[in-house]
């Protein structure tokens, strides 16, 4: 990156990233892991340069190859370009008219970045209740969301017959 390295705010690496205790659908023996803009918007690193509540869904966006890291977060706040592939020696994704750099150049303009993801959709899709693989991500979600203390009250009801009970780090359902 050379010097642009100066110019970015935050760099997300896996000391930032919500551990999940799953492995991802494509492959069994990679950990799944989460990118929370949760933890952004409310700083819970004190030394990010920024101010709580500086950032949120209207100025933030998360862009990442694996839509499964952005399950936590509210819609419209993250876009998935394809993966890319040293053996794609046509890629230009990111070169000067490259897909990527076009819809970011869009973005700059916007005053709404959530409401510009939902009007001008890229790349792959979030994850949502249509995915073929819904059931185990929203078992990711459920066991995260337990395992922090943050399940709603609808969420609970809405469990079938099961109920999820939380004693500190730990989960337990019963039927």
């Amino acid at each position: 990156m050379g010097n642009s390295a100066s110019k970015l705010l935050f760099c997300w690496n896996q000391s930032h990233c919500t551990r999940t205790r799953f492995n991802t659908v494509e492959n069994k023996e990679k950990p799944l892991v989460l990118k929370e803009l949760r933890k952004l918007w409310e700083k819970e690193d004190p030394d990010l340069p920024w101010e709580k509540g500086e950032f949120n869904e209207s100025n933030t966006l998360l862009l990442d190859n694996s839509p499964y890291k952005a399950l936590l977060n509210p819609k419209h706040t993250a876009i998935f370009p394809c993966s890319y592939r040293y053996y794609h020696t046509r890629d230009s994704e990111l070169g000067l008219r490259g897909d990527v750099r076009v819809y970011l150049e869009g973005l700059i303009t916007a005053e709404d970045v959530q409401k510009h993801i939902s009007e001008n959709p890229f790349g792959q899709r979030p994850i949502r209740e249509t995915n073929p693989s819904w059931r185990y991500y929203s078992k990711v979600i459920e066991a995260v969301k337990c395992r922090q203390g943050r399940m709603t009250i609808d969420e609970v009801k809405n469990r079938s017959s099961k109920l999820t009970i939380q004693t500190g780090a730990r989960c337990y359902e019963v039927n």
